[in-house]
């Protein structure tokens, strides 16, 4: 008999290359592993495996930067190019859910926009220096957690909760709004001369609202103080006046040589431009203000109240107990207008599957100024009243309700019921004017152009309280940035989405899904070492 050496053993042959086949397999997976994530890490290949789909692009975004990526070239003479800078390590970013999720946004910005937006880590712990510019009165530190925005020589900076929505008087997140607020800095740092917001604080207006001024931000405005009208200089590209509860009056001409003086002709001059708009606030203890009030009388809006004497005036209040939230019926579910320019504005809000709330609390009633024709449109049987007024020179204005209370919501007055709604008379709780005008044009003929002013206002200061505008229930912060949008014209991201979390704790991946994921990739290489198994198996057979 042959002595054969195990070496040279059919066992041996056959046994190894099993061996060496499965060696190389498990090895080539490793190695594609490997490759795989550092090509994802360098180029950004990401899937998003949150139930929400929180940090993907929606196609309203990249259709709204690509729209302002194309307009910014062409009126500069080299591209626009934005830096977003984190002020920490990637490593440590990924590791932190909350920051994880907006550093997925920015990489998707810039794998969207590969030429446009970029992104840098900065450690502020080894280089504190790098952040110095950007502080400023207002940005007095840089964290670790902020966000820097840049564009040029304009830059905003954010911290990282400015990503998320919470609840008043809650640090847990409720949903996340990553695009938006990067389409909104990035609009803002990006445009020549981004629309400004003034927000007047010279009538004694106690002005401490954050929210507000955060929605204003977030549509894209870069929001001033302004304490004197007559002699502070309206920059040229302001666009929106807010007038929140003022308490003390507006200074007005006594006669001709006073008009220099005059609060109100520098309003009706700024309002005189295309698309400029004046939003007041006031509530029913907001005190009587002859000028201010007589000016929006001349703008269709009468604040209700009751004059019990020759200079004292006592405010009516709504109670709506139908749709109220609190026991005084005094916190309530509005009604929206159907039609007419308020309808337009809150058409997407309406549109819905669930329409969003729009909460009024403590209101003042607004009813259409007496010097206003009353006039009736009418649409599927439904009728619609608003005011209209001819001004001359070819320019008309109109007044329109937004929201109203239902037809079983009452006037308070003193404690008593003194003001009652019907179906067809509701109490108005917001309106908007707007002024259009006539214009010629190749000097053929008159014909419309959109040349129109607004004035906006609204019976109640609360409608954006903290608790209110913050809240993951109610669409007054929407409705806002839509208002905004319909008034202005600006272009500002104000149809982006929301993004609810499904519960009030932020989660990367469901335990299914995790374990769904899992058993894939344990499955998968598995099955093609068995089946390279099944087929050296094969091949010795026949061999």
């Amino acid at each position: 008999m042959k002595n054969r050496s195990f070496f040279n053993s059919r066992s041996f042959k056959y046994g190894s290359m099993s061996v060496l086949i499965t060696a190389l397999v498990i090895a080539a997976i490793i190695v594609f592993n490997v490759i795989f994530s550092a090509l994802g890490a360098k180029y950004g290949w990401y899937m998003d495996l949150t139930r929400e789909q929180i940090y993907t692009l929606s196609d309203t975004c990249v259709e709204l930067l690509d729209e302002t990526f194309e307009k910014v070239d062409a009126e500069r003479e080299e591209p626009v190019k934005v830096k977003i800078k984190f002020c920490d390590l990637e490593d440590n970013l990924m590791a932190n859910t909350t920051q994880r999720y907006v550093l997925m946004t920015a990489k998707e910005l810039a794998q969207e926009f590969p030429d446009k937006v970029e992104i840098e880590y900065v450690n502020i712990w080894e280089n504190p220096t790098a952040v110095e510019p950007y502080k400023t009165s207002a940005v007095s530190k840089i964290f670790s957690s902020n966000i820097i925005i840049e564009s040029g020589s304009e830059y905003r900076v954010y911290s990282i909760d400015k990503f998320y929505l919470t609840n008043a008087n809650s640090t847990t997140p409720w949903a996340y709004f990553g695009e938006k607020r990067f389409a909104s800095a990035i609009l803002a740092v990006t445009q020549a001369e981004a629309p400004i917001a003034a927000v007047l604080s010279g009538h004694r207006e106690n002005f401490a609202n954050s929210s507000l001024i955060e929605v204003l931000d977030l549509a894209g405005y870069k929001v001033i103080e302004v304490k004197d009208l007559v002699n502070e200089e309206l920059p040229e590209n302001c666009r929106l006046i807010v007038c929140y509860n003022p308490t003390s009056d507006f200074m007005d001409a006594g006669s001709i040589a006073d008009e220099k003086n005059s609060e109100i002709k520098v309003l009706e001059s700024f309002l005189a431009d295309n698309n400029h708009s004046f939003m007041v606030f006031m509530n029913p203890s907001s005190p009587r203000l002859p000028v201010l009030e007589g000016y929006l009388e001349l703008w269709g809006v009468s604040f209700m109240r009751k004059q019990v004497d020759k200079n004292l005036y006592h405010s009516y209040t709504v109670k709506d107990s139908s749709n109220a939230l609190t026991g005084d019926g005094l916190t309530f579910i509005s009604e929206y207008e159907t039609l007419g320019l308020g309808a337009s504005i809150t058409k997407d809000l309406r549109s819905t599957s669930v329409p969003r709330k729009v909460i009024f609390k403590n209101a003042m009633p607004i009813e259409i100024a007496p010097e206003y024709d009353i006039r009736y449109a009418e649409e599927n049987g439904i009728s619609l009243k608003y005011g209209f007024k001819a001004i001359g020179s070819g320019a008309e204005r109109e007044i329109y309700h937004i929201f109203k209370g239902s037809q079983k919501a009452v006037g308070m007055l003193n404690g008593t019921e003194a003001l009652k709604s019907t179906a067809t008379e509701k109490l108005g709780l917001m309106t908007i004017s707007r002024q259009s005008r006539l214009v010629q044009e190749d000097n053929i003929g008159f014909s419309h152009a959109d040349l129109s002013s607004y004035v906006i206002a609204c019976g109640s200061t609360d409608f954006v309280s903290e608790a209110i505008l913050n809240s993951a229930t109610y669409g007054n912060s929407e409705f806002l940035l839509n208002l905004f949008y319909e008034t202005g014209k600006e272009n500002i991201p104000a149809s982006l989405p929301i993004t609810p979390f499904s519960d009030t704790t932020i989660d990367t991946l469901t335990v299914d899904r995790a374990n769904a994921y899992t058993l894939m990739l344990t499955a998968i290489p598995a099955v093609i070492v068995f089946g390279l198994g099944i087929f050296v198996i094969v091949r010795r057979k026949h061999s």
